[in-house]
């Protein structure tokens, strides 16, 4: 009676538990199901793996590592699953890399910390997940040497290495100077030159160990002009503020050190420790980079200047079908006439090549070192220049830059490496663009090459007459020995003689 009139006096909340009860185990069940449901579709089995199921979850460090060392243009395994098999295997022998270590090869490594820098801005990942992903792709490369220098050679691999090693032989030669033989050819009449030119100016120079083969098959070639204005010649003519050169002191204050005077003496060959310098003590030469920085400010200031007022009837135009801006209306913009412009603060250095091709231009002074920052990646002038309408058939659609003749490309900058900063700073701006651009072709005509068409032909003609010499020579050779064959060869000692006593 009791327990039947407990109920009747709480059956409302009775009522309100047993509903909420019902409830969760509705909605409990539906749960599970469409989280296993994810799971399935996240989860995919690959096999098994050092004794256990293997899913491609687990392949989600290894993923993000082959990431990153592609980023660092290091080479990984072919794929995730190799890299993951070689990361565990590595794991399990106890093949590791700690942080420390990793530290230390960046810290010895050219531009390692602006590498560190970029990589950690790309991945988002922390310095210490960096030297793990590094540690993790030494530690395969340790255990890949280890598990090499354990391999041993079979018994008649090693007879073969040793008998390459250990056996000699015992030769005699002479050798037969084709330029030796060059007085005795005569010069080519001109049917001779002209059949010549004709064999080899469709073609490239490919000279083999068994024949010579010239060519005169032209390389594109483009003409270019370009301004500058060289921050070396008017450094003696900007001046620096105080406060500039303390800012410049403390935006790189890593770059003045000295040697540590509470140090030991340190190893021979080896560098003293450095410490940091006082404002004071590296004031002189701090003002001095600080005026070198801010003349290379100003002169890229003028330069981009110039590229604006050149470039203004090219901005907006439109594409042909090829991909490039089509030429706006008029003449373009003269060089010449934007240096005289320009040259009122700071002298305007204005230059024209001639036609050249991409490994003269990769040689000239000033301009081969000049580049164009893309971002990630930059381009060198002698690709640049080669990217225009009349080389290049159409635009790549590759997102990098393509020019039109006639049309500035945007403004290069030459750098050097600094190694106390780790970076590559400035040095020198460029405004180029090209003003002829000449495919590859023959020459039009022997007359354009004739010097050197006629140094080939008699240069083959004394290599084939050395050849021929050489047969003889190997003819009696055979017959009373080398020693004895060049003993008897006076008219070849004699032709070799006369060669040697004209030049």
């Amino acid at each position: 009676m009791k327990f039947t009139k407990y109920i009747r006096q709480n059956s409302r909340v009775l009522l309100m538990i047993f509903m909420a009860l019902l409830l969760v185990a509705f909605l409990v069940p539906q749960s599970i199901q469409g989280v296993s449901g994810r799971e399935g579709q996240l989860k995919i089995k690959l096999g098994q793996a050092f004794g256990r199921e293997l899913t491609t979850n687990d392949l989600q460090e290894a993923t993000t590592d082959r990431q990153v060392l592609t980023r660092a243009n290091l080479r990984s395994s072919s794929d995730d699953l190799d890299f993951y098999l070689l990361l565990q295997e590595a794991k399990g022998v106890g093949v590791r890399v700690g942080r420390d270590e990793v530290k230390a090869q960046f810290g010895r490594s050219e531009g390692g910390d602006q590498m560190l820098q970029e990589l950690q801005r790309t991945s988002h990942l922390s310095h210490d997940q960096l030297y793990d992903v590094f540690g993790r792709q030494l530690a395969v490369n340790r255990l890949a040497i280890l598990q090499s220098a354990g391999l041993v050679d079979s018994l008649p691999r090693q007879e073969a290495a040793y008998r390459d090693r250990a056996q000699q032989g015992v030769a005699e030669l002479t050798v037969l100077d084709d330029k030796g033989f060059l007085h005795a050819v005569p010069e080519p009449t001109p049917e001779e030159l002209q059949a010549f030119f004709e064999e080899c100016k469709g073609r490239k120079t490919a000279h083999t160990e068994d024949q010579l083969q010239f060519g005169y098959l032209l390389s594109d070639r483009v003409r270019l002009e370009y301004l500058t204005v060289d921050p070396a010649k008017i450094k003696s003519k900007v001046t620096v503020q105080a406060g500039q050169v303390k800012r410049y002191f403390e935006e790189n204050a890593q770059k003045y050190t000295k040697p540590d005077p509470t140090a030991s003496q340190p190893a021979p060959g080896s560098p003293p420790p450095q410490v940091p310098m006082t404002f004071e003590e590296a004031k002189d030469r701090v003002r001095e980079d600080c005026r070198e920085t801010r003349a290379f400010e100003l002169a890229q200031s003028l330069v981009n200047e110039m590229y604006t007022e050149a470039h203004r009837p090219w901005s907006g135009a439109s594409r042909d079908s090829a991909g490039f801006t089509a030429p706006p209306a008029g003449e373009a913009a003269s060089f010449e006439q934007l240096k005289q412009k320009f040259s009122a603060k700071f002298e305007v250095e204005y230059g024209r090549t001639e036609l050249v091709s991409a490994d003269q231009l990769g040689a000239l002074p000033g301009l081969s070192s000049a580049s164009l920052n893309l971002g990630r990646e930059s381009m060198r002038l002698f690709e640049l220049a080669y990217r225009v309408k009349g080389i290049l058939a159409q635009d790549p659609n590759d997102g990098k830059p393509v020019l039109n003749p006639m049309e500035p490309a945007p403004v290069l900058m030459s750098t050097k490496f600094d190694r106390q900063l780790r970076k590559a700073l400035p040095v020198q701006a460029f405004l180029v663009r090209v003003v002829e651009v000449a495919p590859s072709a023959p020459p039009a005509s022997v007359d354009e090459i004739r010097d050197k068409v006629v140094a080939d032909w008699k240069l083959l003609r004394a290599h084939e007459l050395a050849g021929q010499s050489a047969e003889k020579l190997a003819a009696q050779a055979r017959q009373v020995g080398l020693k004895a064959a060049v003993e008897q060869a006076t008219e070849l000692k004699d032709l070799l003689a006369a060669a040697e006593q004209a030049a």
